[in-house]
């Protein structure tokens, strides 16, 4: 709520969409972004990390480091309909902003070689 405010006079719900960009306001929150602006280069990013065991399938972020209401999970799929919870990663890099939000970088740990067709995402829950 105390973000929302700093933004809205009347706090608006989690799954609205005010800046009409198709990022609803729980992933703005979530990502450190402003809700009344498009911001889509804040939004999570696909990458390989080359590493000396080979090419990492890889996810880059900006996320709320404070945020006790906040959780975010990196999810792994073969196929784009059958995700779950991604055990497997490593957290390559976390560039702390001095904002209240961090850059994380996370990656598989099994190179692209060994697992050549997986998929990341970033799922993002609010406890209310």
């Amino acid at each position: 709520e105390t973000w929302a405010s700093a933004y809205f006079e009347v706090v608006p719900s989690f799954s609205g969409d005010s800046d009409r960009d198709g990022v609803p306001h729980m992933i703005e929150y979530a990502l450190g972004c402003d809700p009344t602006t498009e911001d889509a280069a804040r939004l999570p990013k696909a990458s390989i990390v080359i590493t000396d065991d080979g090419t990492h399938l890889a996810i880059t972020f900006r996320r709320r480091v404070s945020a006790a209401d906040l959780g975010l999970e990196i999810e792994s799929a073969v196929e784009v309909d059958s995700w779950s919870a991604a055990s497997d990663t490593v957290l390559v890099n976390r560039d702390d902003h001095g904002d209240g939000t961090a850059t994380e970088i996370w990656r598989l740990a099994a190179p692209t070689e060994s697992d050549p067709r997986r998929f990341l995402r970033l799922r993002v829950s609010i406890s209310q």
